[in-house]
């Protein structure tokens, strides 16, 4: 059967066809690849090639000549810009434009070749050089260019090109291969190639897309399985950390809750909190909070802010437990993701008991101050009655010794008997004084008065008060260290209350007189020390103090077992301390120099001296 150019031309224009319908397919399904676009266009540019063949008897032969040659370099153009994107590379238009500009200048080879063979040779040349780059560029390419279908596509258009510079050479020496309008001169087996070649040209895509999807599919596959794996490994540090979460929950020294907003679901408990409402986990999981608080809408709104806030910190609440039992609770909270969920994390502290003690401490603050108002009464009463007591006995012990100087002057053989009289008066005044000075250190209020007092007048009065009430006692009264002082040219002055200092001197020198024998000197000096301090000591040689004794013996109430048969009410020494400290004196016990009977030591601070008036 004899095969003619045109039944060649059919077969081609059919396997181009197909080549068409599947690369616009693979243009259509696999928008997302670089390069079935350029297919599709540069499988039309040789569809345009082809019909112009197929209709070259109705076009002029020079229009067939060079319209037919710009088609097939513009379609081969777009194929080679096609591979390169497909392969990774960017668009590269200068090859393809040489090749164009190399086709029309053509007829610059007529004066050597035939016109037709010009063209078929700068149309050959054009050709191979596109087809070998293509076929390179499927070679080098981007993307794993060992595949079959790279390497099947790149070795046709390897062969295209080898088929092209072939033709080529045979243009070059024998210019009847320039002659196509018969099967002869070899056009039938460069039909026969192209045949192939258009159907290599959609088996090639084909292949390389396939190949592509599956190269894809396994990266994606592989990004997939890493993706995987890596929520595998974070969805077991999410547990582990749960894990780690809920241990410290249990190990936490306090009550801890886990709720789930807007309700407050209680989604974990622990042990200690499932203690503090005195019930199981099971009785108190997925319960709302508010059915233990006893003010549900609290509840509702301690719940509301922490969504809002994020944190809350230490807000009183009352709750109850299972049985009915009130609470009152110290609680934190603070928003946190618990199981994936939005949650909160309350940490509670009972402060029932706390509470409690501090309203037992209120009602025991108000017992106190209720009576400390009754007390103050009873001590306004009470300096009310001494005042009272004092005028009133003070009025007639001031006519009696007045009246028993008069009757002494009068009758002189009564003075031992008036003497007594006197004695008694002044033991009932210092009796007064010190129940006075002992309410002035139990008042609060009281303020000490600040009179300038002289020292020597005042124990002077002192020594005459004691020679009077104990005649048969010596006592020494030594005041010649101020008179030799410089400081004190007018003698030493004392800011502080001349009644309360005598109530000192006087208890001092009593206690020196009533545990002391009869026939033992008492002695009273006085001296200024350094720092301008004024130093008194009373000296006896009595019982003396045991040194046991010696830390306790201005304590209030307290009394020496060497003095238990001696009647006192244990009060004088500490009115004594309590009177110098409030002078910011100082009174203490020191080692007598004989070793036996006591030395009292006080000390005061001597008033400022007043500046001399012009």
């Amino acid at each position: 059967m004899a095969v003619d150019i045109r039944t060649l031309l059919l077969v081609q224009a059919m396997t181009l066809t197909l080549a068409l319908a599947v690369m616009v397919i693979l243009y259509v399904r696999y928008r997302s690849f670089r390069g079935p676009g350029w297919w599709v266009s540069g499988a039309a540019a040789a569809a345009v090639s082809l019909l112009l063949m197929l209709g070259r008897s109705a076009v002029p032969a020079d229009w067939f000549a060079h319209l037919g040659g710009l088609a097939v370099i513009v379609s081969y153009s777009l194929f080679y810009n096609g591979m390169r994107q497909f392969s990774g590379y960017r668009v590269e238009p200068w090859l393809p434009l040489a090749a164009l500009v190399l086709s029309l200048l053509s007829p610059l080879l007529v004066p050597v070749f035939e016109p037709a063979q010009a063209r078929g040779i700068v149309l050959s040349v054009a050709l191979g050089t596109l087809s070998v780059s293509t076929g390179l560029t499927l070679l080098r390419g981007r993307h794993r260019p060992g595949e079959f279908g790279r390497r099947f596509t790149c070795m046709i258009w390897l062969l295209n090109g080898v088929m092209m510079f072939g033709r080529t050479v045979l243009l070059i020496s024998d210019p009847a291969m320039a002659d196509t309008s018969g099967l002869q001169n070899g056009v039938g087996a460069v039909l026969m190639w192209s045949v192939l070649f258009c159907f290599a040209m959609a088996a090639g895509p084909v292949l390389m897309t396939t190949e592509q999807l599956a190269d894809n599919l396994a990266r994606r596959t592989r990004d997939l399985e890493s993706e995987i794996e890596e929520r595998q490994m974070i969805q077991q540090r999410l547990s582990d950390s749960e894990a780690q979460f809920r241990r410290l929950i249990e190990a936490a020294p306090f009550p801890v809750l886990i709720l789930h907003p807007p309700r407050g679901t209680i989604l974990y408990i622990n042990r200690l909190a499932a203690a503090l409402f005195r019930a199981g986990p099971a009785e108190l999981l997925d319960r709302p909070v508010e059915a233990f608080h006893q003010h549900p809408a609290a509840a509702r709104s301690f719940v509301a802010e922490v969504t809002e806030r994020g944190l809350v910190l230490d807000q009183e609440m009352l709750a109850r437990d299972a049985q009915g039992t009130t609470l009152v609770l110290l609680v934190s909270a603070v928003r946190l993701p618990f199981h994936g969920q939005d949650c909160i994390m309350a940490c509670a502290n009972d402060i029932t008991a706390r509470k409690q003690l501090e309203q037992a401490l209120e009602q025991a603050r108000d017992d106190a101050e209720t009576a400390l108002d009754v007390q103050k009464r009873a001590m306004s009463e009470q300096r009310n009655f001494l005042a009272m007591v004092s005028h009133e006995f003070r009025t007639p012990l001031s006519i009696i010794s007045s009246s028993a100087d008069s009757l002494a002057a009068l009758h002189p053989e009564e003075e031992s008997r008036l003497t007594r009289i006197n004695r008694a008066v002044l033991r009932m005044q210092g009796l007064i004084d010190t129940c006075l000075a002992h309410e002035w250190l139990e008042s609060a209020t009281q303020a000490r008065r600040s009179d300038r007092v002289e020292i020597v007048p005042l124990l002077q009065r002192l020594a005459e008060e004691v020679r009077a009430l104990h005649p048969d006692r010596v006592l020494d009264l030594d005041l010649s260290a101020l008179a030799e002082e410089s400081r004190c040219p007018d003698g030493p002055v004392i800011t502080g209350d001349a009644t309360l200092l005598s109530v000192v001197f006087s208890n001092l020198v009593e206690n020196a007189v009533k545990y002391s024998p009869a026939p033992a000197p008492i002695r009273l000096e006085a001296a200024v020390e350094r720092d301008d301090i004024l130093t008194l000591r009373v000296s006896d040689s009595g019982i003396g103090i045991t040194p046991e004794e010696r830390e306790r013996i201005f304590e209030k109430f307290f009394r020496s077992t060497r003095t238990e048969r001696t009647p006192g009410a244990g009060l004088g020494l500490y009115l004594a301390r309590q009177i110098i400290g409030a002078h910011d004196g100082d009174i203490s016990l020191e080692n007598p120099a004989s070793g036996t009977g006591t030395v009292f030591r006080v000390c005061l601070p001597l008033a400022a001296p007043v500046p001399a008036q012009a």
